[in-house]
């Protein structure tokens, strides 16, 4: 179940490279970390510490399992303000859909558990 529908996959540029950023289970899964639920989604946008794990976590360099080979450094990143605003979007609509995916599933689960309780005598 798929709520917003983000796109997999997220092209930036950044120190004059383009870098596809690959929205697996792992990435995700680390980042909705960071947020203790959805309500704190915002802080991609208005927290400084925040938005650079983010950025840190998202386009630091990664072997083919996941493994941090390069940390990006914040302070020579290069790129365009709107273009880190964009990407924050795609990433918050990420988590943001994997929280209410999670919440739907548990939600469901625990009535199917309430149910069962029901019917026993």
């Amino acid at each position: 179940m798929q709520m917003n529908n983000p796109s997999p996959r997220f092209e930036v540029t950044f120190n004059n490279t383009k870098k596809e950023v690959f929205m697996s289970f792992g990435l995700v899964n680390t980042i909705a970390g960071m947020f203790e639920d959805m309500s704190q989604l915002t802080e991609a946008f208005t927290n400084p510490h925040v938005r650079g794990a983010l950025v840190v976590e998202c386009l630091s360099e990664r072997n083919e399992n996941g493994g941090l080979v390069k940390e990006i450094d914040l302070n020579t990143l290069g790129i365009e303000t709107e273009h880190l605003f964009e990407f924050l979007t795609w990433v918050e609509a990420h988590v943001s859909d994997f929280f209410t995916q999670s919440l739907v599933r548990a939600t469901s689960s625990m009535r199917k558990k309430a149910q069962g309780m029901k019917e026993k005598p």
